[in-house]
């Protein structure tokens, strides 16, 4: 029988929800920067993903009047933190699930962030091919008439799928080697969304 598996408030350095909410109960900081600085919690590779959560336990803990919720779904901000650590078929199959219960524009922002995923996913795996194929199509989705729920900028990997395609095409015509790994994005979440928990 295996245990029930933890819920985790900072998914880089798989630190549990329940340890960063002992922490706020310990401490009498009410300071964002203070829990990073003790806990490491918000400080891993993804740049800061899980700082919406982590605002949010810390603003609960005192009291202090909370944002709006249900503005970012905790399993996208799971994904945007696996994404800014370049495991983009996690990426995929966690907004998968999303995107399958979603209607509407926003289940197009999903499926456009996924392809954009699988598309960096090709580049790492040295496939043009696939790399061209879904950098069109998530391309197409982001550019054209949708909804980006939270506004969240996703102008780097726009700039980052262009990069890609144009090296692709570049690849298959055999004037260049291979990708250029410095052009993998990050996408950044703003430190005012708060996740629904």
């Amino acid at each position: 029988m295996s245990s029930p598996e933890k819920k985790l408030a900072c998914f880089c350095n798989n630190i549990p929800y329940e340890a960063v909410e002992a922490w706020t109960k310990g401490s009498k900081s009410t300071s964002l920067s203070d829990l990073q600085d003790e806990t490491q919690a918000g400080c891993g590779p993804c740049g800061g993903s899980c700082r919406p959560i982590l605002t949010q336990i810390v603003n609960n803990a005192h009291q202090k009047t909370p944002a709006p919720k249900g503005t970012l779904p905790p399993d996208f901000v799971k994904a945007i933190s696996l994404f800014n650590r370049r495991y983009y078929w996690e990426t995929h199959e966690i907004l998968e699930d999303l995107w399958m219960e979603e209607v509407g524009k926003t289940k197009t922002f999903y499926q456009a962030i996924i392809q954009g995923a699988a598309a960096l996913y090709h580049v790492l795996n040295a496939n043009p091919k696939g790399v061209i194929k879904l950098s069109g199509d998530s391309l197409a989705k982001i550019l054209g008439p949708r909804e980006n729920p939270w506004e969240i900028d996703i102008t780097p990997l726009i700039s980052a799928l262009n990069s890609y395609k144009t090296q692709a095409e570049e690849i298959l015509g055999q004037t260049r080697s291979g990708f250029d790994y410095a052009c993998l994005p990050q996408i950044r979440l703003d430190e005012h969304l708060v996740v629904d928990l």
